[in-house]
C-alpha cells in the first residue's frame, strides 16, 4: 500500500477510535470522562480531612467526632480539583440517610435539612479552583442541647454547575451535575440501642426481573450492617430458594424497603411464605416470618417486553434505568454513524489520490 495511503489509514483509524471511546464514555459509571472530552475540560472535585486520627484509619476519609449534646467544635475540609479545567464548586452541609439498597446517602442539597446537617456551619459556600488545586474550608459542628445519645450522621456536598452537552447536528442533550460529599458522624454518649425490624414483604420486578422488597427499619441509635438469608417457600412450605443477604450500613431511624432479585426460577401468580434471619450488631439476631402474594398481574409486568426468564445474577444490565438503556442505544448508533462518516470520507480520499496520480 502507498504511505500515503498508509497515513490516510492511520489518520482514520485514530478518529474512528477517539469517536467510539467518546461514545463508550456514556457508559453508566463513566459519565465524567465522557464530560471531559465533550466540553474540553472539566473540574472534578474531592473532599477529604485535613486532620485525621491514626487509630482510626476511617478518619482519614470522613470526619468521626466524640461530642457531648450542646458542645462544639472547629474543624476543615480540603476540597481538591482533580479534573482538567478551572471550576466553581458549591458547599453544603446535608443530612445523612440510608439508601435503597443500604449504604449511607446524602439528602438533596437544595432541600431543608431536618437532622445533623443542621449541625454543620461552614465558613464558605463556593469555591473556585484550578485544575489540580486544593484548599482547606473550615467548618463547625454544633450540638443542640437536646440530642439524643448515639451516632448521627450527617455530610459536606460540593456540588458543580450543570453542564449541557449537545451533538453538532442531533437534538441529544444530556444534564449533568457533579456531585461529591464527605460524611461527618457525631458520636453522642449515653446507652446505645441496636435494633433492627422488619414490617412486611411485597413482590415485584419489571422487564423479565423478578424481586421481593422487605421493609427494614433501623430502630436504634447506632449504625448495623446486617447479614443473613432469605427463604422463599410456596405455599406447601416447599423451599424454592434461599437467598443470602448483606447489606452495608443501615443509619439509624432510617427505613429501607430492601430488593432481592429472584435469581433460580421465576415465581408464578400464588402465594408464597418468606423466612428471613439477620445478625447485626453485638451478637443481635432478627427472625421474621412473613407471607406474600404475587399477583398474575406481577408476573405479566416482569415477563412483559423481556422473552425469555432472564437470571439476574448474569446480565450487568438487571439494575440499569431504562433511560440510560436509550441513551446506550441512541450513542451506539451515533458512533456507528460517526465510523460509517469517516470510512466514506476515507474512499473518497484514496481515491482521489489515486485519480491524481
Amino acid at each position: 500500500m502507498h504511505k500515503n495511503h498508509l497515513y490516510l489509514l492511520s489518520t482514520w483509524l485514530l478518529r474512528s477510535v477517539v469517536g467510539v471511546i467518546c461514545v463508550g464514555a456514556f457508559l453508566p459509571g463513566a459519565l465524567y470522562a465522557s464530560t471531559a472530552y465533550a466540553s474540553g475540560g472539566e473540574a472534578i472535585y474531592s473532599l477529604l480531612p485535613v486532620h485525621y486520627d491514626p487509630a482510626i484509619p476511617a478518619t482519614k476519609s470522613y470526619f468521626i467526632f466524640d461530642m457531648h449534646p450542646g458542645a462544639m467544635l472547629e474543624s476543615s475540609v480540603r476540597i481538591t480539583n482533580g479534573g482538567t479545567a478551572m471550576g466553581t464548586a458549591s458547599l453544603v452541609a446535608v443530612d445523612a440517610t440510608t439508601g435503597q439498597t443500604s449504604g449511607t446517602v446524602f439528602s438533596s442539597a437544595t432541600g431543608k435539612q431536618q437532622k445533623a446537617g443542621t449541625w454543620i456551619s461552614l465558613s464558605v459556600h463556593s469555591v473556585t479552583l484550578a485544575p489540580g488545586e486544593s484548599r482547606v474550608i473550615p467548618f463547625q459542628v454544633v450540638v443542640p442541647s437536646d440530642a439524643g445519645p448515639g451516632q448521627h450522621v450527617g455530610g459536606i456536598v460540593a456540588t458543580s454547575p450543570i453542564h449541557k452537552m449537545a451533538g453538532n447536528k442531533t437534538p441529544l442533550h444530556i444534564n449533568i451535575q457533579q456531585l461529591s460529599g464527605i460524611a461527618v458522624q457525631v458520636n453522642l454518649p449515653g446507652p446505645t440501642v441496636e435494633q433492627l425490624s422488619a414490617s412486611g414483604i411485597q413482590a415485584g420486578g419489571a422487564n423479565g426481573y423478578q424481586n421481593v422488597s422487605i421493609a427494614l427499619k433501623n430502630g436504634g441509635n447506632v449504625m448495623i450492617k446486617p447479614a443473613g438469608s432469605l427463604q422463599l417457600l410456596d405455599d406447601h412450605e416447599h423451599l424454592l430458594e434461599t437467598v443470602p443477604m448483606k447489606l452495608d450500613t443501615l443509619l439509624p431511624d432510617t427505613s429501607i424497603n430492601y430488593p432481592i432479585y429472584i435469581q433460580k426460577q421465576m415465581l408464578g401468580s400464588g402465594k408464597y411464605h418468606a423466612v428471613l434471619k439477620l445478625t447485626y450488631g453485638h451478637s443481635h439476631t432478627l427472625n421474621y416470618t412473613a407471607g406474600f402474594t404475587v399477583t398474575q398481574q406481577q408476573v405479566e409486568r416482569v415477563l412483559q417486553s423481556s422473552g425469555p426468564w432472564q437470571d439476574p445474577g448474569t446480565n450487568i444490565l438487571n439494575t440499569m434505568p431504562w433511560w440510560q438503556m436509550v441513551l446506550i442505544v441512541l450513542l451506539g448508533a451515533c458512533g456507528a454513524a460517526f465510523l460509517g462518516q469517516n470510512l466514506y470520507r476515507l474512499a473518497r480520499t484514496m481515491s482521489r489520490k489515486s485519480r491524481s496520480k
